[in-house]
């Protein structure tokens, strides 16, 4: 799964081959890597923002503060918003994982700082991260989704019952459950979900849920 959200590169034959395959031996949590499906939420203009000690700080000081060993500066770094800082955090030695999850588990968040932690080869590892990137409605559908198997029971029929969450990531919960057996636990009231493939011929050879994600914007 960490292959195929970072494999941008395949064509559109072997993308959509893959999505069926896929679709025959139920592995619906690799159908929506392939989709590419969008957040449920997107954040609002101006919604995520600084710590109110560091709004008037410069970014390239905010970038060389991050690399700081001072645990104060650190815990209000973990709310910039700039990918650039968060970058440059996450390989902050002095880090620790709770920093990580408040970064992730920030609402509203922005979906590119979500990627670039669900990324990294240290944090995307551990599962307090992973169940954060699959429990914020701002990460990316497709990204939930891979996550969502490497949780365990108590977490899985906690996101299948979270109508927070889309409907497409609790139904991979249950999809999760079923492989392992897990026929037990709450009864999640059925639903159909509707996928689509569509040849877009561009950066992204498969999209569409056709749940539209909301969009907090407004605009006159």
């Amino acid at each position: 799964m960490q292959c195929l959200l970072a494999g941008r590169s395949l064509d559109y034959e072997r993308s959509e081959q893959l999505y069926r395959a896929a679709g025959w031996l139920d592995l619906l949590p690799i159908q929506l890597i392939l989709l590419r499906a969008p957040a449920l939420l997107r954040p609002g203009k101006n919604e995520v923002l600084l710590d109110l000690t560091l709004r008037d700080v410069p970014l390239g000081r905010r970038k060389s503060l991050a690399r700081s060993h001072d645990r104060d500066v650190l815990s209000r770094l973990v709310m910039d918003p700039a990918i650039d800082v968060v970058e440059i955090l996450l390989d902050n030695p002095m880090l620790v994982e709770v920093d990580v999850v408040r970064v992730v588990a920030r609402r509203p968040n922005l979906p590119d700082l979500l990627s670039l932690v669900a990324a990294h080869p240290k944090w995307s590892l551990r599962i307090l991260v992973q169940e954060a990137i699959v429990n914020n409605p701002y990460s990316a559908t497709s990204l939930s989704a891979a996550f969502v198997p490497f949780l365990n029971r108590t977490q899985l029929l906690e996101i299948e019952s979270d109508g927070r969450l889309h409907r497409a990531v609790r139904e991979v919960a249950g999809v999760v459950r079923s492989w392992r057996g897990d026929g037990s636990g709450l009864v999640v009231e059925p639903s159909v979900a509707v996928y689509e493939v569509s040849d877009l011929r561009d950066d992204s050879p498969l999209d569409g849920l056709s749940e539209e994600p909301a969009n907090t914007d407004t605009e006159d």
